[in-house]
């Protein structure tokens, strides 16, 4: 079977998301499906004519709309290589149009021939070629979710995959962050058309997602900029497991998540504005300013250990007055027998006019003990199990400070030093060290997951 390619670029923003690996299999699967039929153009065969009407074997399954064209051709002596088929000779008999589609078959009215079109007459999907597009975030319903924001990265690497170019990114934050104010992320043709026009680009993916019963209905519609036509369409249906409801219900949000410039941004109030599960890499956002660190199992954390070394990742998410910061942390444990080996962990939020706050973990043996510090203000200090995660929330408002341990107020407090204007920067930060005894450095990582940032 010959499959055509669009030649389209892709343009879009990266977030995975928490789906087990089951699921995950499962939705690959069906993303690369949906990929399948964007990526490439349809083929069919006709199955009956009667005067002009042409009856083919595509459909609403494939993607096929009122309009779309097909040219004809009469397949001659089979092509050989090497002793194996690759094709048939062909002639180009006519072109047909599309006007009544049914779920596996579409009637069409003969636009021109050469010859008379016959049942048995291959027919393949013409499309233009379009040299630039953008992906959009599907919706569901009129909300997006985490399950949205994993669809949108599986379908750009799916594509990506099947040879298709990136594009640069930029931009698309850019005219996202431009029209945040009355832009919902909800598109017909017209809308995206416009929003096309705003990128620069030929053509915009839109889709959205649907309730069918026992599945999740995935559409998507290739719209030409140009003209607000179709170019391509697809849909496939997805299984609601556990585990694709619980994606659906978590990271519920109004608008698609954007990428934020420092420089200029004002983030709108009541939304994640970033997450992280690290299920299988990080996202691109985070800056990697000291040392070098990747995903294990799920989670984050420095790539290599050394005594005295810092290891530094940060989130340039623009200007937050007031926000919140969430994050599973592990702590290492000592790597000598007296305790006294040293690692600790740091959530920080970097400020205007040079200012910092970090939230410190120490780990040591089987227990830690956490400081919070506003700068140099010691904020409080507890004990915890080292074997299992601490879930750290911070909620900052300029001067004011509340920590949270596992869902257990620890403190709050005020800092009269630093009431910056807007936090510009946040992060996540180990340090591997050695004290006393046999000074050998900690043997265990500290790891991070579930990192998340919001805007009360």
């Amino acid at each position: 079977m010959r499959k055509v390619g669009l030649g389209v670029l892709v343009l879009v923003l990266f977030v995975p998301n928490a789906l087990s690996f089951a699921v995950e299999d499962e939705l690959s699967s069906v993303i690369d499906e949906l990929a399948d039929r964007l990526a490439f153009a349809n083929e069919g065969y006709v199955r009956a004519v009667s005067g002009d009407t042409v009856y083919i074997d595509l459909g609403q399954a494939a993607g096929i709309w009122e309009g779309t064209r097909f040219e004809v051709v009469r397949l001659g002596e089979p092509i050989l290589s090497e002793g194996k088929i690759i094709g048939y000779q062909e002639e180009i008999i006519g072109e047909i149009e599309v006007t009544r589609v049914r779920k596996e078959m579409s009637i069409a009215k003969i636009m021109s021939q050469t010859k008379d079109i016959q049942e048995g007459d291959k027919v393949y999907q013409l499309t233009k070629r379009l040299e630039g597009i953008a992906i959009t975030e599907f919706p569901y319903g009129e909300q997006f979710n985490d399950l949205t924001r994993d669809i949108e990265d599986r379908l750009y690497t799916a594509i990506v995959q099947r040879g298709l170019q990136v594009m640069e990114r930029k931009r698309l934050a850019e005219v996202l962050e431009e029209q945040a104010a009355e832009w919902t992320g909800i598109f017909d043709l017209a809308t995206a058309a416009e929003f096309g026009k705003l990128l620069g680009v030929e053509g915009v993916l839109i889709g959205n997602l649907s309730d069918q019963a026992e599945t999740l209905l995935i559409t998507a519609r290739l719209v030409d900029v140009e003209t607000a036509q179709v170019v391509a369409a697809a849909a496939v249906n997805l299984r609601k497991t556990p585990k694709i409801l619980e994606a659906l219900g978590s990271g519920v949000r109004a608008k698609p998540s954007v990428i934020w410039k420092k420089e200029t941004t004002e983030l709108p109030q009541g939304r994640t504005v970033f997450f992280d599960d690290f299920t299988i890499r990080p996202n691109e956002q985070w800056n990697i300013t000291n040392g070098k660190w990747t995903v294990t199992d799920g989670r984050f954390t420095a790539l290599e250990r050394g005594t005295g070394k810092w290891y530094d990742a940060t989130l340039e998410l623009g200007k937050m007055a007031a926000y919140v910061i969430e994050a599973d942390v592990w702590i290492g444990k000592s790597g000598d027998n007296c305790g006294t080996g040293t690692c600790y962990t740091r959530i920080i939020a970097y400020l205007e006019e040079n200012h910092s706050v970090m939230i410190y973990l120490y780990g040591a043996d089987k227990t830690h003990g956490i400081e919070a510090y506003i700068g140099s203000y010691l904020a409080a200090k507890k004990e915890f199990e080292a074997d299992n995660p601490v879930h750290v929330r911070i909620e900052a408002e300029r001067g004011f400070y509340k920590v949270y341990l596992n869902n257990k107020k620890l403190t709050d407090f005020f800092d009269p030093d630093c009431q910056p204007e807007a936090v510009i920067s946040v992060g996540l930060g180990i340090h591997y060290g050695t004290r006393g005894c046999s000074g050998a450095w900690v043997a265990n990582r500290a790891f991070f997951d579930n990192f998340r940032v919001e805007v009360p």
